[in-house]
């Protein structure tokens, strides 16, 4: 069979997100397709970066003679993809097929208001080709949902794929992978030419207010990450690599073999933690491997905040961990969140306390939005603050960003006052670290120096002198550092 597999951009409000992540769920499907014997061609408008009219111009273009259509889609690209089969279907009479988060957590309103056909819930690679081989009797094909005579089919679940080392590589040529190897970079080091990697699907966590798409957690071994790994240095010229799991560091013995290999690659590498899984060893491993950067999910650093989310961590264990990664010579990466249930001034100066005991800059902080698959999701729908789902899903590629609306406020704060709220916490924050840059210069110089290099490295030396001009310009300003 001839299947067109479409990866669609990610858009946030009115301008599109850089192709800087590749889109490995994707590049599964394409692999498993092929190896079943399909011929597969790929359009990937993500890489492209596609204003609307030139994909509609493609559509026009594209080949009449696929067989199926394939959509790998996040909950966020639901207004694109909306769009986008709309445009398909004025064109194409053979099935569409959505696949990923947003077929599995949304399948009901997909098909109920777009005009998709089949919607793959869960893990794709085993349950499309199921599906391909048995496209004129659905009721065979376990973990699919489809419209039949009216109504919304949704046929009973497929088992997980145990052994993920059973899985094929994904097919990462049939992507415009130099282009993402261009806009791919190593968190804050951009000369660092990067690929992205997973080595398990899920996590144990049972966090509130995260999507995930697997339930529990299935790991390759490391022995097939690392033949992953040496089979791409054979093809692309990189230096990097981003570690794109939910939570690389679940297994401590599996991490300490991780890292044996990487400190004789060579290669630098970032990845997802935990702060209740780190400690001064294993940091000190890492760093010694490569490992430039380290995400903590903290969240919060109030613990009434922490206890609603179910994070099952403690204030202290967060602060400890950041100081620990800082010792280790790791950047770490603070995610936070704002506005969320049980969110008052007394939540949000404990988290303001945080940062000043962590000596920390607010790097990325995202207004709470109720994602679909979420308990947080449930919570929303219950009290009232998402009635239509359609049209909260249209808003949703806004996400995290909430500058221009706030999609769920479960705060007793009006929306302005949150917005309000969150830019005061930023502007404090970041003027507690300006006062602890100024009180150790060697801190704020080696910050200064990476800035400048990243910049040459980046965009050259006159472009690098306007950068350093401009922030010299806005050193009133609270985000003053380069």
């Amino acid at each position: 069979m001839k299947v067109l597999l479409i990866q669609p951009p990610h858009y946030y409000g009115t301008h599109s997100r850089p192709p800087s992540s590749f889109p490995l769920g994707a590049a599964y499907i394409v692999s498993a397709l092929k190896d079943a014997g399909h011929l597969v061609e790929v359009w990937d408008i993500y890489a492209q970066q596609l204003p609307t009219i030139e994909a509609e111009n493609q559509i026009r273009n594209l080949a009449s003679d696929f067989e199926a259509i394939c959509i790998s889609a996040l909950s966020t690209q639901y207004k694109y993809v909306k769009w986008l089969i709309e445009r398909l279907k004025s064109k194409f009479d053979n099935p569409i097929i959505l696949g990923n988060a947003l077929a599995t957590f949304n399948h009901e309103a997909v098909l109920r208001y777009t005009a998709a056909d089949i919607c793959v819930i869960g893990e794709g690679e085993r349950t499309l080709i199921d599906l391909l081989e048995n496209i004129e009797d659905l009721s065979k094909v376990k973990g699919i949902a489809y419209r039949q005579d009216g109504r919304i089919v949704s046929n009973p679940q497929r088992e997980y794929i145990r052994d993920l080392d059973s899985i094929n590589f994904p097919q990462r040529d049939a992507f415009g992978m130099d282009i993402y190897l261009k806009n791919t970079c190593l968190w804050s080091n951009p000369e660092i030419r990067t690929v992205d990697i997973i080595t398990a699907r899920g996590c144990p966590y049972n966090c509130n207010f995260c999507s995930k798409t697997f339930k529990g957690m299935r790991l390759r071994s490391i022995d097939n990450v690392i033949k992953e790994i040496e089979g791409l240095r054979s093809q692309y010229n990189f230096k990097g690599i981003k570690f794109n799991d939910e939570l690389t560091l679940i297994n401590k013995e599996r991490v300490y073999a991780l890292c044996k290999y990487l400190k004789k690659s060579g290669l630098s590498w970032v990845c997802q933690g935990r702060v209740n899984l780190v400690d001064q060893d294993l940091l000190k491993a890492m760093k010694d491997s490569g490992c430039k950067a380290l995400g903590f999910g903290i969240e919060s650093g109030s613990q009434k905040i922490l206890d609603n989310m179910n994070k099952g961590i403690s204030v202290d264990e967060a602060i400890a961990a950041v100081r620990a990664t800082k010792r280790a010579g790791i950047e770490p990466i603070i995610q936070m969140m704002h506005g969320y249930p049980g969110e008052d001034d007394i939540t949000l100066k404990e988290t303001e306390d945080f940062f000043k005991a962590t000596n920390s800059p607010t790097i990325q902080f995202s207004m709470t939005t109720a994602l679909p698959g979420t308990v947080l999701y449930n919570q929303a729908y219950e009290k009232g603050l998402i009635k239509d789902e359609d049209a909260y899903l249209e808003k949703l590629d806004w996400g995290y960003y909430g500058e221009r609306e706030i999609l769920t406020n479960f705060t007793n704060f009006s929306d302005n006052e949150l917005l309000k709220k969150r830019r005061d916490i930023e502007s404090k924050i970041n003027q507690h670290y300006r006062k602890y840059l100024i009180m150790h210069p060697w801190a704020a110089f080696k910050i200064i120096f990476h800035k400048i290099n990243s910049y040459y490295l980046r965009y050259g030396l006159i472009k690098t002198f306007k950068k350093i001009f401009n922030s010299l310009l806005s050193l009133k300003n609270d985000n003053w550092m380069l």
